[in-house]
């Protein structure tokens, strides 16, 4: 069996909020894996893992990552971590409209806006921009692009 968390499971049982039993069961061989914002060179191997997955999925001829969005890529910090990565591929795939997947600055921002927008605050350990999830709205990275009325099919 493989399980997978954020959470700290150690401190949730003495915390008596997860039970000790089942941790142990679970415990067999722990694997720790960092956040992807801090395996940036990760990023590059995963986006075009994510993008031949769903050019094919979706009949998309899409070979390639333009190289500013690459950049972009690379330096966002991935608050919602490997996931977040493979929705904004999947995301940019669905909208592209070449060979080349570009993502557009209003979808994923570069490192001069960080900390620009509301629920933005300052990673502690790496001084580094994590969005906060808000119930009032969306972050910036799911808005829909200017000019578009509704998502292609």
């Amino acid at each position: 069996m493989i399980a997978a968390t954020n959470r700290d499971l150690e401190e949730a049982v003495r915390a008596g909020r997860f039970r000790a039993d089942l941790f142990y069961r679970l415990n067999v061989f722990p694997i720790q894996v960092p956040p992807l914002r801090e395996r940036a060179s990760d990023i590059p191997q995963l986006a075009m893992f994510f993008l031949s997955r769903f050019a094919k999925r979706f009949g998309r001829r899409v070979d390639t990552i333009a190289s500013e969005t690459m950049d972009r890529l690379v330096s966002y910090p991935w608050p919602g971590n490997i996931r977040e990565l493979q929705n904004v591929i999947e995301r940019a795939v669905v909208l592209s409209r070449g060979p080349a997947l570009e993502i557009d600055r209003d979808l994923l921002p570069g490192p001069a806006h960080f900390g620009s927008e509301p629920g933005v605050e300052r990673h502690t350990e790496r001084g580094r921009p994590v969005a906060k999830s808000s119930a009032s709205g969306s972050p910036p990275l799911w808005r829909r692009p200017s000019g578009l009325t509704s998502w292609p099919r």
